[in-house]
């Protein structure tokens, strides 16, 4: 789902309103955040064929190392933040310079500032 947030634009959520995020690390098709990385950023998982309103690019799946089904979008794995308690939330953007809110284009959330 797209969400429009206060002065950052539209930014995709999941289902509760959680904003999800993309990692500079991973490849397309490909995650790179596996172990204690994956305790704090936890991989969107899919339960079936996962669908998108108000997104842009395509939505995908890929199939993690431990086996798992994450969502994809644009081929770039998606991710939902720990540190983010309420929908909404943005708290994990521009993280390690390496954590960026997505768009509905699958593209990374430009930092403020």
């Amino acid at each position: 789902m797209s969400k429009t947030m206060s002065g950052m634009g539209a930014v995709i959520t999941d289902a509760q309103g959680f904003t999800l995020y993309r990692y500079g690390k991973d490849q397309v098709n490909m995650s790179m955040c596996t172990g204690s990385c994956a305790e704090t950023w936890m991989p969107v998982m899919a339960d079936g064929t996962p669908r998108g309103m108000g997104v842009q690019a395509k939505v995908g799946v890929l199939t993690r190392d431990d086996g798992m089904k994450q969502i994809t979008l644009a081929g770039w794995p998606l991710y939902r933040y720990m540190g983010d308690t309420k929908a909404g939330e943005m708290n994990g953007q521009g993280k390690e310079g390496a954590w960026f809110a997505v768009t509905p284009a699958g593209k990374k959330m430009a930092t403020s500032g």
